[in-house]
């Protein structure tokens, strides 16, 4: 760290902490639900940074509050039985400008038997900007258990 520079803190429960440049949410909910656009039942997992530090999420959005360079991943679960699922992650969607998608994942290949869930993992580097906004869309039944469904970002020391 530089000479006079100070590293910013959060207060948590009375105390102070050091910020963390990373967050992991989770789905919040133990069931299938079908989704047909941004998903929104995240809960932060218990076990990461305090939120409010360096992102917010509000409606299945996370805006980013400081601008740097991110690994941001998503894994979605469907638990369906069509042939083809999707999901991806978008960037943006501020004022009337629509969302743009980041990360894609499309999953096509034919349901072998007795196998029902399928995944899609996405991961990637990305420069973000203070203040964007990162969100999941999915379509299908989606498998909302933490371990199946969740979502981060990790600021890289880039």
């Amino acid at each position: 760290m530089e000479e006079g520079t100070r590293r910013r803190r959060c207060r948590r429960k009375g105390r102070r902490q050091k910020a963390q440049p990373h967050v992991h949410y989770e789905a919040a909910e133990y069931s299938v639900v079908n989704v047909a656009g941004i998903v929104s039942f995240w809960q932060q997992s218990d076990w990461f940074a305090p939120e409010g530090c360096w992102f917010v999420l509000k409606t299945g959005h996370v805006r980013v509050k400081e601008a740097g360079v991110y690994w941001i991943y998503a894994q979605v679960s469907f638990d369906d039985r069509k042939d083809a699922v999707r999901a991806q992650v978008l960037l943006g969607g501020r004022g009337d400008r629509p969302p743009t998608p980041v990360l894609t994942c499309d999953g096509d290949e034919p349901i072998t038997a007795g196998r029902r869930t399928r995944t899609c993992y996405m991961g990637g580097i990305r420069r973000l900007d203070r203040n964007d906004r990162i969100s999941v869309e999915a379509w299908g039944g989606v498998k909302a258990a933490p371990d199946y469904t969740y979502f981060g970002l990790l600021k890289l020391g880039i």
